[in-house]
């Protein structure tokens, strides 16, 4: 077996660390054999009086008992240390301050409902001793004035017998090892393990109720917002759906969406949640791996907990359609009770539920941003809302840099390759044509303006018109190519500003202000408002200083204009101090009696760029 449990793991667990065992197990094996996730109960807070009782099994109907609940009735009792029967008569007939010692309130109920008692206990014993306290409880039984006849069993559940019940359920034995380890095994990780992940630890989980997820098994949900072509669900609505889909054995779930919105994060809330018991047997039944962890040992784990018949969910990120289909078909060989999970950025997988997570609103990304750094101002806030472009990723980036821009775009560099290609193949030319659509704003592909897409392909890129939108349009799955209309943008911000950046390097300044000169006012616009995040580009202070050259834009008659001051103010942004010594440059040019504008004035602002 992946994980096996051994006497040794449960001899050293202490006693709450016995009794989450306890819960983990009692849950599991209601889960295997169908009774009623109702039918179990343990209290963890041991440390009060329990009238003898850890943990109860009690339902009705169906199978009268299993492998480990000897009735219908079941009571356990939790003792993480070495039982005499001296020790276990003491905890069975209980003697008060003052009168005749009596049973206790557990065993007295397993008595009146012909039920079991179990002791559950962290040592392990020989078969001579497990008889020899089987009598003792017999004998306190007798001393309290009942029949040990009415009960249906008397069991010592010793470390030996609990590590084989612990092997008949992979995620409870996962748990087990990670609790005692300290580690995971072969990159498995229980749901708790899965937890400690610094994402998941250090960021707040936001659930604004905004609708992001699409699916393909969406029907009647009200649509939000007003005008979306797409039918959305919020989160509650899409963790319902999922985990009713889920409820049934066999079940297989896809989870899909750009990279940094949040898919891992999703799927771990998912299981996360604390309403129901139901909700903790799922949290309890997870197995998570990372792909680029545990390889292929995967398969191998699939389909030995789907011929072993456990129940279990297996969630497996970073899994390609391949792989997928794979394990969807081991998922659902005969027998099997396993239920599958899988994360990745883009599928064309259409035969289970798939859950696509569509960009976050600003109201979401706002949140998450007052949770990651509370004291940034609301300008700050609203200017990483400006930079994620619906990416929490760049929004926790932006955060943990306290919206400094710069240092944001430095941190994306980072994460790029993972981002645009995945497990794909590199395609050079591809990618050219993203990092030069990442110069601009905005760009028409199609329709009245697909001339503007043809005009920047060949005059940058050197590429056809239609190869240049072929390879824009295969980023569309990735979530980082934003449409408008006829008009498409590379987004979050910091990602485009690293492409531009990349591109940039290579074009010679001379090609980029002669493209300049012959593009129109909208392309020349949308060059330079991007122009605003590669102030730390020497290629971009190149180009700006070019372009406030006295024959360029840099003289009084084009500054003159609407469009010249227009020009001016972007490259503020870039290069503020060449931007005023240009200013003074043409206003001292002026006489002092001269009119300084002529027609209809134009206004030059001149901020103070931000981060």
């Amino acid at each position: 077996m992946f994980f096996e449990a051994d006497t040794k793991q449960i001899e050293q667990l202490s006693s709450v660390q016995l009794v989450e065992l306890l819960k983990r197990l009692l849950l599991a094996e209601c889960r295997l054999v169908d009774i009623p996730l109702r039918a179990t109960t343990v209290p963890l807070q041991i440390t009060v009086a329990d009238g003898g009782e850890d943990g109860r099994a009690e339902w009705r109907g169906g199978l009268g008992s299993t492998d480990f609940f000897p009735s219908r009735f079941c009571v356990f009792q939790s003792k993480a240390q070495n039982l005499t029967e001296t020790s276990i008569t003491s905890e069975v007939l209980k003697k008060p301050k003052e009168g005749a010692a009596k049973l206790n309130a557990a065993i007295s109920q397993a008595l009146t409902k012909r039920g079991a008692y179990v002791v559950f206990c962290s040592q392990g014993f020989g078969g001579q001793k497990i008889d020899r306290l089987r009598k003792a409880v017999v004998a306190a039984i007798r001393r309290g004035k009942r029949n040990p006849s009415h009960l249906k069993a008397i069991e010592i559940y010793d470390a030996n017998r609990i590590a084989n019940w612990v092997n008949t359920h992979p995620p409870v034995a996962l748990w087990l090892a990670w609790l005692k380890r300290g580690r995971s095994l072969v990159g498995f990780q229980s749901h708790e393990a899965w937890g400690r992940e610094d994402e998941i630890t250090n960021i707040p989980w936001i659930n604004d109720e905004k609708p992001r997820f699409s699916s393909n098994n969406i029907f009647n949900v009200e649509r939000e917002p007003q005008g979306s072509k797409t039918e959305l669900w919020n989160f509650n609505q899409a963790a319902g759906n999922a985990l009713e889909h889920l409820a049934k054995d066999k079940a297989v779930l896809r989870i899909s969406g750009p990279s940094g919105f949040g898919k891992s994060r999703f799927v771990f809330e998912l299981f996360n949640r604390q309403g129901l018991l139901s909700d903790e047997l799922d949290r309890s039944a997870v197995i998570y791996a990372d792909l680029g962890i545990v390889g292929d040992e995967v398969g191998k784990l699939a389909l030995e907990i789907a011929d072993s018949g456990a129940p279990a969910i297996l969630v497996v990120d970073d899994c390609p359609d391949d792989l997928h289909i794979t394990l969807a078909g081991i998922t659902r060989r005969a027998g099997s009770r396993l239920r599958l999970v899988t994360i990745d950025v883009e599928t064309k997988v259409q035969d289970s539920l798939v859950i696509r997570l569509e960009p976050a609103s600003d109201e979401t990304i706002g949140s998450i941003v007052r949770a990651v750094a509370p004291k940034l101002s609301d300008s700050d806030s609203r200017y990483i809302q400006e930079l994620a472009k619906g990416f929490p990723k760049m929004a926790v980036l932006a955060a943990r840099q306290k919206g400094v821009g710069r240092q944001t775009i430095t941190s994306a560099e980072e994460a790029l390759n993972r981002v645009l290609w995945g497990k794909r193949q590199r395609i050079g030319e591809a990618q050219k044509s993203l990092e030069i659509l990442s110069l601009f704003e905005w760009v028409g592909l199609t329709g009245q303006v697909a001339g503007e897409g043809k005009f920047v392909a060949e005059r940058l890129g050197g590429i056809t018109q239609d190869t240049f939108v072929e390879h824009i349009k295969s980023f569309s799955s990735r979530g980082v190519v934003l449409k408008r209309g006829d008009y498409i943008q590379v987004a979050p911000i910091p990602l485009a500003a690293s492409l531009g950046a990349n591109r940039l390097a290579l074009l010679p300044t001379n090609s980029l202000v002669d493209f300049f000169l012959d593009a129109t006012g909208i392309l020349r616009n949308s060059l330079l408002r991007r122009m605003r995040w590669l102030d730390t580009s020497p290629k971009a202070k190149a180009f700006a200083q070019s372009l406030v050259a006295a024959n360029c834009l840099g003289n009084l008659a084009t500054i003159n204009t609407n469009s010249g001051a227009e020009h001016i103010d972007h490259l503020v942004h870039v290069d503020p101090d060449l931007v005023m010594i240009t200013i003074q440059r043409v206003l001292g040019a002026c006489p002092s009696n001269a009119p300084f504008w002529t027609g209809q004035p134009a206004r030059v602002v001149v901020p103070m760029p931000h981060g």
